[in-house]
């Protein structure tokens, strides 16, 4: 009974289906105030195919767990410009991206964590 009621957990669940581990954050060290790029691209390698999604959430912590900021997205990139979510620039140390992305026409999903560093 149990290794049937087991197998039907593994069965019906499907963990991280979608493969996001070409999902990167670039550039880094990122430096909002200065420099060509304002913004961190978190999305596909630069190299790489686009992933097949059509949600994306982002949200990037400070390295106390604390929330910085979360934006949800209905493409496979998203764009973060240094500032929390009361629009301040962040600090300089590293940060957590936590990305979860969907396909909602098959319910898959996957997500990953990306560390980053703020540099100024």
């Amino acid at each position: 009974m149990l290794i049937t009621l087991l197998l039907l957990f593994f069965i019906t669940s499907r963990p991280y289906a979608l493969e996001i581990g070409d999902i990167v954050a670039y550039p880094v060290p990122f430096n909002p105030k200065k420099g060509p790029v304002k913004y961190l691209t978190i999305g596909n390698a630069p190299n790489k195919a686009p992933i097949d999604t059509d949600r994306l959430k982002i949200e990037i912590f400070d390295v106390n767990g604390d929330l910085v900021w979360a934006r949800h997205f209905t493409s496979s990139t998203a764009m973060w410009n240094g500032r929390n979510d009361s629009g301040s620039l962040v600090k300089p140390g590293m940060y957590i991206i936590k990305v979860t992305a969907e396909k909602s026409s098959t319910g898959d999903f996957g997500r990953k964590i990306i560390r980053i560093l703020i540099n100024y």
